[in-house]
């Protein structure tokens, strides 16, 4: 266990009573350190949209305590576990590891704390800035790891950093999806992909679809061009008209040939075909692709989509 990432689902109670210390707590961490607290009888979390729930604090994640605020001795402490809901006292574990510990968290210094009274109410339930920070990082960043913009694209349906699979021939028909996942807002101009062995002769056309309707095609002139790209060449679409995401989510890129002609692009690797649970278009299925029998790209999604175990490509969006 290591201290939370700014991924890392955290845990907020808003409406929970100060208490206070039942117990002095130590000014040296150690491992299987508690904070012995005198009343914890209405510390539930909060709901996303701000109304109480009935999951006592700590069950969606770590949370912070701030002991002694306002005071020469304040200190906050990162804690773990779910928080027993009590009104005649509960032990509440400190976050700790093998090499951390939720002592003098968010930037304070470790002390020692003496136990307090119903006049001298010194524990309760704070955000830290640390999260903030983390927050602010996530944003920056929605994909955890290497970002799309050091390959300079958008999106992509798999990192090409990362990438292990080895170049197929595609087969003429039918119309193939490959889920994408875009993060946040932004503008599409093009579809890139990654052809490993070149083709002639091949008639397309490349297309980005929410969950039922077609958003924008490349056409089949420039889709044609695309796909009898040369050998190990990256290559770009250019949609005919730039299409605006304005909500975050899974989005599918649609893709139809009439005959391979020879031509290969670049997939993953067979044990990755099935690695995502993602919702198919207008079904229920547990791949990233699907195919529906159509002689061009459709206009709308209607219908169950075909499951496939192949042809899961690498494309990106710029």
């Amino acid at each position: 266990m290591a201290l939370p990432s700014p991924y890392t689902i955290r845990s907020y109670a808003g409406a929970a009573t100060p208490t206070y210390l039942t117990a002095a707590l130590s000014g040296v961490a150690a491992s299987g350190q508690v904070i012995s607290v005198a009343n914890t009888s209405d510390w539930y979390e909060v709901t996303v949209s701000g109304t109480l729930s009935s999951n006592p604090l700590g069950t969606s994640g770590p949370f912070t305590l701030v002991v002694d605020y306002g005071t020469a001795t304040e200190e906050k402490v990162l804690c773990s576990g779910v928080v027993a809901i009590s009104a005649t006292g509960t032990n509440i574990p400190v976050w700790f590891d093998s090499t951390s510990s939720g002592r003098a968290y968010d930037g304070t210094a470790i002390q020692a704390h003496a136990s307090g009274t119903v006049s001298n109410l010194n524990v309760f339930p704070v955000m830290s800035a640390s999260e903030v920070v983390g927050f602010n990082m996530a944003s920056s960043n929605p994909f955890p790891g290497i970002k799309p913009g050091f390959h300079n694209l958008k999106a992509w349906t798999w990192d090409p950093g990362l990438f292990t699979g080895t170049a197929v021939q595609l087969g003429g028909g039918p119309v193939n999806f490959t889920a994408i996942d875009i993060p946040y807002p932004t503008v599409i101009s093009g579809i890139v992909g990654f052809i490993g062995v070149s083709g002639s002769g091949s008639v397309g056309n490349l297309g980005i679809y929410n969950s039922t309707t077609l958003l924008g095609s490349t056409g089949t002139t420039v889709g044609s061009a695309f796909f009898n790209a040369a050998t190990n060449t990256t290559v770009t679409g250019l949609l005919q008209t730039p299409v605006n995401i304005t909500v975050p989510g899974t989005y599918w890129i649609g893709y139809y040939i009439t005959t391979a002609s020879g031509m290969q692009m670049y997939r993953s690797s067979a044990s990755l075909f099935q690695n995502f649970n993602i919702t198919a278009v207008s079904g229920s299925l547990t791949h990233r692709n699907s195919t529906f029998s159509s002689n061009a790209l459709p206009t709308t999604i209607t219908g169950t989509p075909a499951a496939v175990t192949t042809n899961n490509f690498l494309f990106g969006l710029i």
